[in-house]
């Protein structure tokens, strides 16, 4: 084989060598449209214990701003409803409420690089018929100059089992009702501890049964203790407890998601995979044409060439030189 045929050669196989030995590009929390987790979650409005359901469901990706600071970010819608009543000697308290809001993750990470939340509350006091109807709305905007949870890596958990991040965090809180509207706003540093549990644990949900590994972060006055698992890409489980409470505030259980584990990076697979083969039939082709030279006789060859200058020859005889013409 020529030095030429032989650069050709691998200048067409060698890409296809590489795009055999890439990694995956398939992210393991690669986000699709549609995906969505749900949750049945249990907690306290004003004294009153409720439940409900809350639900993140993937929009897209954009670049969230933090005191100038910027990071790439999935957005997830957040949405749901609750209610609960609370019994007392004079009257009773019936609540009704909606969750409103997104949060925000770092792009193809746990990491919380903010949230945006409300809750409206309908609630209700008295009895029977006599009752006494008043409204809330309770907001929460919350943006960390670096992604809290950035440290925990979903795809080599074992990375790191305990550290501490420390975040500067811009928050905004807003109250109303029916007679009252308060707002504040406040920029805190705090250093939160995280330790990741060396090992998986199975947990039974009403979503079924998985694989999870524990994440506790904790700032001194509160614990937050969530459960991630590979397979549903997010949390299972989720529970808040207070300094001064054995029993977690807010407790949320995972009870259906959809969650597609290739993500638009499948499309780049297909992609590559396509070009894969393109090459693959490069490379057969130029194969088949060296052997096909190897085949060929030196008779061949000159056979060959003899025929093409005859008929050159032909040719040149039966063509009239121009101006040549009758005139």
């Amino acid at each position: 084989m020529s030095s030429t045929v032989r650069r050709r050669s691998i200048a067409v196989a060698l890409p296809f060598l590489l795009l055999m030995f890439m990694p995956s590009v398939v992210d393991a929390l690669e986000r699709s449209s549609g995906d969505y987790w749900t949750y049945a979650v249990v907690f306290s409005v004003a004294d009153v214990p409720v439940s409900g359901t809350l639900t993140y469901t993937f929009i897209g990706e954009e670049v969230l701003e933090a005191n100038g600071t910027y990071h790439d970010v999935s957005v997830m819608k957040v949405s749901g409803e609750f209610s609960g009543i609370a019994s007392g000697p004079s009257y009773d308290t019936f609540l009704t409420g909606l969750f409103d809001g997104y949060r925000y993750e770092a792009l193809r990470g746990m990491g919380v690089a903010g949230e945006e939340t409300a809750l409206l509350v309908n609630v209700s006091n008295g009895f029977d018929e006599f009752q006494l109807a008043s409204f809330m709305e309770i907001r929460e905007s919350v943006v960390y100059s670096e992604p809290l949870l950035s440290g925990f890596d979903p795809v080599n958990p074992d990375l790191n089992l305990e550290w501490n991040e420390t975040v500067e965090a811009f928050s905004t809180n807003a109250y109303s009702d029916d007679s009252t509207e308060e707002s504040d706003e406040s920029t805190t540093m705090t250093t939160f501890n995280v330790s990741v549990a060396p090992s998986d644990e199975l947990l039974e949900t009403d979503a079924g049964s998985f694989y999870s590994r524990r994440i506790s972060i904790t700032d001194g006055s509160e614990l937050d203790v969530m459960w991630y698992s590979e397979e549903t890409g997010g949390f299972v489980r989720m529970e808040s407890y207070d300094s001064a409470d054995d029993d977690p505030v807010f407790v949320a259980e995972l009870v259906s998601y959809e969650y597609d584990r290739t993500g638009d990076g499948a499309l780049l697979v297909l992609a590559a995979t396509c070009v894969a083969l393109s090459f693959a039939v490069l490379v057969v082709a130029l194969v088949l044409a060296i052997r096909r030279g190897r085949e060929r006789t030196p008779a061949d060859v000159a056979e060959n060439h003899s025929a093409a200058s005859s008929e050159a020859i032909e040719s040149d005889e039966n063509t009239s030189p121009p101006g040549s013409g009758a005139g």
